[in-house]
């Protein structure tokens, strides 16, 4: 099944303000973490391997989405591929 996910990247001078709204929306830190993506080549849409540092399996995601400097909507297919070899080798 296709997942609608919107993207949106901008650009934050005060860095305090925009954690202090965030959390009268009811957002919380959780944590971060290391991610890295090798993109594959192919004829429509994208698709790329996203590994996540400590995560012992990878995801393999499909998706499509325009390149314009705007608000961006994909459609992505997601699939966890363990173990991680064994995907990067397939694709």
């Amino acid at each position: 099944m296709k997942t609608l996910l919107m993207e949106l990247k901008a650009k934050m001078n005060d860095v305090d303000k925009i954690k202090r709204r965030l959390s009268l929306l009811g957002a919380r830190y959780i944590g971060s973490f290391h991610q890295t993506d090798t993109y594959f080549e192919v004829q429509q849409g994208r698709l790329k391997i996203r590994e996540t540092e400590k995560q012992g399996s990878a995801d393999i995601v499909f998706y499509e989405r325009s390149n314009i400097p705007d608000i961006k909507k994909s459609y992505v297919l997601l699939l966890q591929a363990q173990p991680l070899e064994v995907a990067k080798e397939l694709l």
